[in-house]
């Protein structure tokens, strides 16, 4: 019993209403009288923890210790001390003693998970957060954090409790509500997220955490402005945050990376071994096109972890900018992982070939990722095609008929029927993805194949579109045209407008097809009347669905002129005359399009028309108009028109 009873319990009572100041004072007041005192000692151990005195609070749960050394909960206190202090080590071994003593403590539990956790013994917390939720179903910090942990691993629906939905009601426990704000933008509703993430900030308006994950939420919707704000105010708050530091740097990687670097440079001064800093560093050089210094930071990153997919694939990208196209296709084939055939649509039950070599039966060649790429990898299989190899071609479905009429020594499967377990005839010995096979001929941009057309579109049907159309134009060359990008992340950076695409080329005398996948008659619908009478639609062709019709169409025309988009492929590899405008190198841009090249390696009669960071597509239309004024005088004096 101590001397003043009603002292120590108003000490308690001034630390649980946050009271801080008040009770450190209380404390040292008592101390004075008994300075050994075990539990005056641990009252003023968890108030210096409160106010971030943390030295302090190690110095004095020890004397609390010394003199109560099996009292589970200064045992506790202890390991949340020494967590604090950065001494997972040192936390676990008190954490475990407390729970030796007292097996059914809730909160030593939960604790001990998180020394777990910070030694990387990741299977180990996850079982003590739940043996401390089935101790206390309500230890809302065991629930957080074990939620937190699952979704790292991209398992939070083994969490076993059931979480509100974000588009209900929201927890008042601010960490729940962070919880819901991050299950939203796992899903994909950055604007949930955002409510989620501002309801916790109520409660906890100095969480730099929260801060962090709202600005997350806001960049998800393009509201740059104030997810910069909000970064801004998590490193205010609390200035040794890398994760902050990083996010700041995302938003101005692409137009302003000397700015990024400042926050990178802090972010790695924080965390030397930050795998996304680093990577994220090399960008901003990769962005003002630094080259190798980019390449060294990849290089850092890849030291640290060899298995950091994402810097592998970004130096890829250095490379390809370089012209090192061998230095560049091992790493971005990595993809397909050691064994060469992850994504495979027939697994691992063929072995992967050694392409340097003929096999001893048919090789299964398969193609991946978008339909525009698929198209781009037919070409790598068409570079081998003529050797004395036998092959299967597995492709995407709505490629099955233009690859059986391009390559009709070849057995063409559809890679979809495969993946779903269809039968795969031919008996094949071996198989590998068509993106490896460009490593065999494609070394740099001045040492490559002279590539010719590949694909094959059907004659006859491409003759019949033709005629049609030229029932509708009095002669005039065939323009077909596409202005927009599906993509799903960068689409919109990929994509213009008609009326600015059209703009362009107003002045000519020509009759434009429209080949634009998905809805476009609104679009046409509210272009001036005389534009609208000189495009085509034809209704017949439905690209997304048919993709052997639209190929004819394709061929019918006398010029395509494209964004970056699948039909920037299937015309470029049809051997239509093509004109593809090229997003800058930054959000958009893809690696095949290289940089700064007039003309495109794969597509031998593609021309590019490059996009500028400072003026959008202004330049790459005003050069378009320029050189088409010039297209239309040729077509006319070789057709006498």
């Amino acid at each position: 019993m101590i001397a003043n009873q009603d002292a120590f319990k108003q000490a308690v009572q001034h630390l649980e209403n946050g009271q801080h100041a008040d009770c450190e004072k209380l404390c040292h007041d008592l101390l004075r009288h008994n300075p050994a005192h075990a539990d005056t000692n641990h009252i003023l151990a968890l108030c210096y923890r409160a106010r971030g005195k943390f030295d302090d609070a190690e110095k004095a749960i020890t004397r609390a210790l010394s003199q109560s050394q099996e009292n589970a909960s200064i045992l506790n206190s202890r390991g949340l001390i020494l967590l604090d202090l950065g001494k997972a080590q040192k936390a676990y071994k008190a954490l475990a003693k407390a729970l030796k003593i007292q097996p059914n403590m809730a909160a030593a539990h939960a604790n001990i998970g998180h020394a777990q956790r910070l030694l990387s013994h990741l299977r180990e917390a996850e079982v003590s957060y739940r043996e401390a939720l089935s101790l206390n179903p309500r230890l809302t910090d065991a629930l957080i954090q074990l939620a937190l942990l699952l979704r790292k691993e991209g398992r939070l629906s083994d969490l076993g409790f059931p979480l509100l939905p974000v588009t209900s009601d929201l927890y008042d426990d601010p960490g729940l509500a962070m919880v819901q704000g991050l299950v939203a933008l796992d899903e994909n509703s950055p604007s949930n997220a955002e409510r989620a993430f501002k309801h916790a900030l109520k409660k906890r308006p100095r969480s730099a955490t929260l801060w962090t994950n709202l600005g997350l939420s806001l960049a998800k919707q393009n509201k740059t402005k104030e997810a910069e704000n909000a970064f801004a105010t998590s490193i205010e708050i609390d200035p040794s945050i890398p994760e902050a530091h990083v996010n700041m740097a995302d938003l101005w990687k692409y137009d302003s990376p000397e700015l990024a670097r400042n926050h990178l440079a802090e972010a790695i001064k924080l965390n030397p071994k930050h795998l996304s800093a680093r990577d994220m560093l090399g960008f901003t050089w990769f962005m003002d096109r630094e080259f190798d210094v980019a390449i060294n930071c990849f290089n850092q990153a890849l030291q640290i972890d060899q298995s950091f997919e994402q810097a592998a694939f970004h130096r890829a990208g250095a490379y390809f900018l370089k012209g090192e196209l061998s230095s560049a296709w091992p790493d971005y084939n990595r993809r397909y992982g050691l064994s060469g055939i992850t994504g495979s649509p027939v697994d691992n039950a063929l072995p992967l070939w050694d392409e340097r070599f003929p096999a001893n039966g048919p090789v299964l060649i398969w193609t991946d990722q978008g339909l525009g790429d698929e198209i781009l990898q037919l070409g790598y299989i068409a570079d081998i095609y003529d050797q004395d190899i036998s092959l299967i071609i597995a492709t995407s479905e709505r490629l099955v008929p233009i690859a059986a009429r391009s390559f009709p020594k070849a057995m063409i499967v559809s890679r979809d029927d495969l993946s779903g377990g269809g039968i795969l005839t031919g008996q094949p010995v071996a198989q590998c993805p068509a993106m490896k096979l460009a490593s065999l001929h494609w070394k740099s941009l001045d040492n490559h194949p002279k590539r010719v057309p590949y694909l094959i579109a059907d004659e006859m049907s491409a003759r019949t579109f033709r005629q049609k159309y030229r029932r509708q134009t009095d002669a005039k060359p065939l323009v077909g045209i596409s202005w927009r990008s599906a993509n799903t992340v960068f689409g919109a950076q990929k994509s213009l407008k008609l009326a600015d695409l059209l703009s362009a080329l107003e002045e000519s005398d020509c009759t434009f097809v429209d080949l634009q996948y998905g809805e476009t008659d609104q679009e046409i619908g509210e272009l001036p009347g005389h534009q609208q009478q000189r495009i085509i639609s034809d209704q017949s062709v439905e690209p997304l669905k048919d993709m052997d019709t639209f190929a004819s169409q394709v061929r019918a025309l006398d010029i395509v002129i494209t964004t970056s988009n699948t039909t920037a492929h299937i015309s470029g590899a049809l051997g239509t005359p093509t004109w593809t405008l090229v997003p800058r190198v930054g959000p958009g841009w893809l690696w095949y399009w290289f940089d700064k090249q007039t003309r495109s390696p794969w597509y031998p009669h593609t021309r590019l028309f490059r996009q500028t960071k400072n003026d959008g597509w202004a330049s790459a239309l005003s050069e378009i108009q320029s050189e088409f004024s010039g297209f239309i005088k040729e077509f006319q004096s070789l057709t006498g028109n």
